[in-house]
């Protein structure tokens, strides 16, 4: 499809087929000023004017010479805000699936095809690739499966988004290919965009404190902030305690924690349970699923956890089965050929970062990990070399 009009200029009908976020990003890339502050017909009317030649570029571009002579409509803010390291990135070892912003990346023509739709709303949580920002679409979503969408920096710096951030959004999608592009923000971690701005904060969470306030978990005393294993008969004996103490937290009128669940192939049953209590986070895969979502299930547990932290929530997290989560990662990693405890090395940090999230930054301010795992597991290299010394209560 052509953009330009008969001058070999960006044509209006291009423009009008744009967001306004991918119009200022259009803007910019060709030397507009100050494209955040002009409003939408003024953008157009300087882009056309500088795409024609009629007035000159007076401030640095993202391209070197001329603006170009034709345009379309996603591929160029593809390719001018992917990294090269993403763009020139070759598929991995055989039957290794390309994660979508990988296939985005390498094939941005697939953005312009006719299978394009506005407004379909999508629910994700923000990921970045060498500072760019992509929007991981949750997998049992009504409309999609596992889709990625890039996300404008308009937006990002607009909304001082970060990674890990939980969004709903409206979004170009091409479902064809299972990517797209967002256009315009709903909730940002479960606020309403036009009340999000006053609630952003960036609480230093680098720093520690002992915990002094006393809880209780598995009816077993302990302090908010500590990182805690507990063990099992087995899955389903963990589950329904799970169940119990979150409707034993979600009861208490003065609980101000937000409750993160974090499970690799648990029931679909499980889940859905999770998807209907308010204050719960479910960072969870069902049974057979790829080893891409297992993978992205835990980063965006761990990015969730801290940018929520940051902005002063507490956190309790229940980790579930963390053995069989380390050992379906080590099928993720398992190209790397480097293994530790009999373990991917890879999957072996994830899953001590994700339990060494614990810990106490003030009274008021916790983050506070239990770690789930079976009896028939006590005495795994893992669990004994590792976990235990993270996790202390046992």
């Amino acid at each position: 499809m052509n953009y330009s009009n008969d001058k070999g200029s960006i044509s209006s009908k291009l423009l009008d087929s744009l967001g306004i976020y991918e119009l200022r990003e259009l803007a910019r890339s060709i030397g507009v000023v100050s494209p955040t502050t002009k409003k939408r017909e003024e953008l157009c009317r300087e882009i056309i004017k500088i795409s024609s030649g009629e007035i000159k570029v007076n401030q640095p571009i993202t391209k070197k010479g001329r603006p170009p002579k034709t345009i379309t409509k996603i591929s160029n803010i593809v390719k001018d805000y992917i990294p090269d390291e993403i763009l020139k990135l070759q598929k991995p070892v055989e039957n290794e699936s390309y994660s979508n912003f990988l296939m985005l990346a390498q094939n941005p023509t697939i953005l312009c095809s006719d299978d394009i739709k506005n407004n379909k709303q999508v629910l994700g949580y923000l990921n970045s690739v060498h500072g760019h920002f992509y929007l991981n679409n949750i997998k049992n979503s009504e409309f999609f499966k596992f889709t990625t969408f890039y996300v404008p920096n308009d937006i990002i710096e607009e909304f001082s988004l970060r990674e890990g951030d939980k969004i709903i959004a409206f979004a170009k999608v091409s479902e064809n290919y299972n990517c797209g592009v967002v256009e315009e923000l709903i909730e940002i971690n479960d606020i309403e965009v036009k009340n999000w701005k006053n609630n952003r904060k960036n609480l230093d969470i680098s720093t520690y404190e002992m915990p002094t306030i006393s809880t209780s978990i598995f009816n077993k005393p302990i302090k908010k902030g500590e990182r805690t294993i507990s063990f099992f008969k087995n899955d389903e004996e963990a589950i329904l305690n799970i169940i119990d103490e979150i409707q034993n937290f979600s009861n208490l009128n003065n609980f101000n924690e937000k409750l993160v669940f974090v499970g690799i192939e648990v029931a679909p049953e499980v889940i859905y349970y999770g998807k209907t209590k308010k204050n719960l986070e479910m960072f969870a895969t069902s049974y057979y699923n790829d080893l891409e979502d297992s993978y992205n299930a835990v980063i965006n547990a761990i990015n969730y956890c801290n940018t929520t932290l940051k902005d002063g929530n507490s956190i309790r997290i229940f980790i579930f089965d963390i053995v069989g989560l380390l050992t379906r990662l080590d099928q993720y990693f398992a190209h790397e050929n480097n293994f530790y405890l009999g373990h991917s090395v890879s999957g072996v940090q994830l899953v001590k970062k994700l339990v060494g999230l614990g810990k106490a930054i003030s009274k008021d301010l916790t983050i506070t990990t239990h770690s789930i795992a079976f009896d028939n597991q006590k005495n795994c290299d893992f669990i004994v070399n590792e976990v235990e010394k993270i996790a202390k209560n046992v």
